[in-house]
């Protein structure tokens, strides 16, 4: 049985089912919950391939302060660029489970990984813009711009970044960064 509380969302499970679970999932047991316990599941675990989530899900399960950032982007990315969200299943090791993609025209402005009050994005940054992407750079925060000065090659093709977003100006940079792949229709 899934509950929401204070949105985020759990799992009511018996004290026989947490000691079966896999040890990726972390518990947070409720207090005077007596047999029953409550378990903070991980996303790939309260969502697997079978069970695809939906927007609000994914908005609940980030909650706190990111969860306004989260459907903020949702809105900036419709309005901008006319760009919806596609959920994909991934079995990567790195971050496994549900995620979401954006892109137009052929363009990706990467994919965007539910966390827990958090959520990170993987950013692939073409080589062909990287004069573009210097002269943001003093517009940038100076972790994001260190991060991308110090980012790895991706097969290639460009560098790639993981921006973990659960603060307004994470946000901002990485809409900075968009419009470096694409300026916006809107401002």
């Amino acid at each position: 049985m899934i509950s929401y509380t204070k949105g985020k969302i759990y799992e009511i499970l018996t004290n026989e089912k947490i000691n079966q679970m896999s040890c990726s999932a972390k518990t947070e047991k409720a207090k005077g919950q007596g047999e029953k316990g409550m378990i903070r599941m991980q996303w790939n675990d309260l969502f697997p391939s079978s069970r695809q989530p939906s927007t609000d899900e994914i908005a609940d399960y980030i909650g706190g302060n990111a969860k306004e950032l989260w459907q903020s982007l949702i809105k900036y990315m419709n309005s901008a660029y006319n760009a919806k969200p596609k959920l994909s299943y991934s079995a990567c090791a790195l971050k496994p489970g549900w995620n979401v993609k954006f892109q137009k025209n052929g363009q990706s402005f990467g994919t965007l990984y539910p966390e827990e009050n958090a959520f990170s994005v993987m950013i692939i940054i073409s080589y062909k813009l990287d004069l573009l992407m210097k002269s943001i750079l003093p517009d940038l925060s100076p972790a994001t711009a260190e991060l991308y000065n110090n980012a790895g090659d991706y097969m290639k093709m460009g560098k790639w970044i993981m921006l973990k977003i659960n603060d307004s100006a994470t946000l901002e940079d990485y809409k900075k960064i968009l419009t470096v792949k694409l300026p916006p229709k809107v401002k």
